[in-house]
């Protein structure tokens, strides 16, 4: 799988793209079968709340064979961001996974 990492407004440390691939490498259990066709674009951006200070926005674009997964999301901690944004994609990529085993969107009849 192909991780594609950048900082729109700010610098991303070593600690910060390993944690990226730790978690976002866990997604791509879910398809092995394509992993060679597997790429995800994340982009990390930092700004100025009014009221909390630094917000961390998160946003992973997953894209394999036949469907692409998409979630933005933002916390004021950089490791909470990816964290909420990985489950959130692991919750796309288990829904899926559940309508392919069930044939839903395949055309086919749903069976009892």
């Amino acid at each position: 799988m192909k991780i594609l990492k950048t900082g729109l407004n700010l610098k991303l440390t070593n600690p910060m793209k390993d944690y990226i691939d730790k978690k976002i490498g866990i997604l791509g259990r879910y398809f092995q079968e394509q992993d060679e066709t597997l790429k995800a674009q994340i982009d990390v951006r930092v700004d100025t709340h009014h009221k909390t200070g630094e917000v961390y926005m998160i946003s992973i674009y997953f894209v394999m064979k036949g469907k692409d997964f998409y979630t933005k999301e933002r916390h004021d901690d950089f490791y909470g961001a990816i964290d909420i944004a990985q489950e959130e994609l692991e919750k796309q990529m288990v829904k899926y996974k559940e309508q392919l085993k069930e044939g839903i969107g395949r055309g086919t009849i749903r069976g009892k």
